[in-house]
């Protein structure tokens, strides 16, 4: 598996996780919490849920695109073939939503319990590359892609990587100018 050496590592891959499931936090403040959760008041709760998903659903990316990103390790990936990856973000919707459908929040437990589910899908967004479908992105129009190698160039890569674009590179492209944020998360350089 290829390391980065770029700023991005795993302490910053679980906060753009984070940043991935911040609708779901914001919507989990909204709906509050019930009378009998007696570690925290119910203003207190939404006032965090609400501060914590917009800091990081849109601070956080930011931050990637513009801060990270120009001082990233820069790849080039040559003869490679390009995809549209939608897959991620059908995936990334049913995963986001399905904790709030189920998730109570009237006492301890049932809060607890959704506090748990909320981790499992931050686990599994974090672990999955799923960490780069975010609200944010997704208003600044970055599209997600899949690259390839081409069949006659297969030995120079060992895996494929997902590309962060805000033009479609769809098909097969001969160069590609990138910027390393995750060992196989790369942001198309525009200039």
């Amino acid at each position: 598996m290829m390391q980065s050496s770029s700023f991005y590592g795993a302490p910053a891959r679980g906060l753009m996780a984070l940043s991935t499931i911040s609708p779901a936090i914001i919507l989990l403040g909204i709906k509050g919490i019930g009378p009998d959760v007696a570690f925290c008041s119910e203003i207190q709760f939404r006032c965090f849920c609400i501060a914590t998903g917009l800091v990081s659903g849109f601070l956080l990316p930011w931050i990637a695109i513009h801060l990270w990103c120009p001082n990233a390790v820069q790849k080039t990936l040559e003869n490679v073939t390009v995809t549209e990856g939608g897959d991620h973000m059908i995936v990334y919707s049913v995963a986001v939503v399905l904790p709030l459908w189920a998730g109570e929040t009237g006492n301890d437990a049932e809060l607890l319990a959704t506090g748990c589910a909320f981790l499992l899908v931050w686990f599994l967004i974090a672990s999955s590359n799923l960490h780069h479908a975010n609200l944010y992105l997704r208003l600044r129009g970055y599209r997600f892609f899949a690259a390839c190698p081409s069949e006659q160039h297969t030995a120079a890569f060992a895996d494929s990587f997902l590309i962060l674009a805000r033009r479609n590179i769809g098909g097969h492209a001969n160069i590609l100018f990138c910027s390393v944020l995750d060992g196989k998360l790369l942001v198309l350089r525009e200039n």
